[in-house]
């Protein structure tokens, strides 16, 4: 993978984080400010550091990135890093946001983590049930509804985690690695400790709901006829909550960061860093 596709998968990525967000009033500057001093405004109000002087490709990105991202109607942060040059232009980028699905990746690389260490093999079989069903986007639960039961290795579960968001076959991965202590562990020892994981997905989703888990919510359109039964001010106040402090929080700028470490291989060892650039 060339430096500039992982740059453009690293952009949407940031991006990707940036919307999980909730209907709120928009973040955008007043009229006729200018991308730059709106980004300067920012940080000197969150106290982070002004960066430096800026090329004029740089600044037509950021006055791109500012066009875009100033007009939409709710949280949004946005972070560009150039691999080559070490160089980042966000908007928003320093704001801690929802990760949702993004957080697949903080699973895929303790699984890595765990195959460079010698303690797990990619190829060690494992067999998904409908108890091991989930919520949400999981393309494997037709196939464990239609056979029972599905017999598969590791490394596709990670594929279907990766390249097609399946919440089962994540989960799968996530009990395999320690569950979310083991990825925090992961995230830790890679130097990416700004980066949180939450509780996994059933029980954030759960939560965010305002329910308490059931197995058969993984089954059919349970889990949002579940959701409708919950009062509408309580669903808002906890998803408030969630946006204004969440769980799986991280800002855009670590992100695109961690997947520019990721492409320089400081994060695993030749072989995993190739796997896991290979899957994205």
């Amino acid at each position: 993978m060339t430096a500039s596709r992982f740059l453009f998968w690293a952009t949407l990525v940031a991006l990707a984080a940036a919307l999980a967000t909730c209907n709120a009033g928009s973040l955008g500057g007043s009229g006729g400010e200018s991308a730059s001093t709106f980004q300067k405004r920012i940080e000197a109000a969150s106290g982070a550091p002004l960066e430096p002087e800026r090329s004029s490709e740089e600044q037509a990105l950021d006055d791109q990135l500012f066009a875009l991202a100033s007009v939409f109607d709710g949280y949004l942060g946005v972070a560009v890093h150039d691999i080559e040059r070490n160089r980042t232009v966000h908007f928003n980028g320093e704001r801690t946001l929802p990760q949702q699905s993004l957080s697949k990746l903080w699973v895929t690389l303790a699984v890595l983590q765990k195959v460079d260490a010698g303690e797990l093999d990619l190829a060690e079989r494992v067999s998904v049930r409908r108890s091991d069903l989930t919520v949400f986007h999981q393309p494997l639960r037709k196939l464990v509804l239609a056979r029972g039961a599905v017999n598969t290795d590791y490394a596709d579960l990670m594929r279907r985690a990766i390249t097609e968001s399946d919440n089962t076959a994540n989960d799968m991965l996530l009990k395999r690695v320690g569950g979310p202590d083991g990825v925090r562990n992961a995230l830790g020892k890679a130097g990416l400790g700004q980066i949180k994981f939450g509780p996994g997905e059933v029980p954030m989703q759960s939560a965010l709901a305002g329910l308490q888990w059931d197995p058969s919510y993984s089954l059919g359109k349970r889990f949002f006829e579940a959701r409708k039964t919950v009062p509408a001010a309580t669903r808002k106040r906890v998803f408030d909550a969630y946006v204004s402090d969440p769980v799986d929080g991280a800002r855009p700028n670590a992100i695109a960061m961690a997947l520019a470490r990721l492409a320089r291989g400081e994060l695993l060892e030749p072989q995993g860093t190739a796997t896991f650039l290979r899957l994205l």
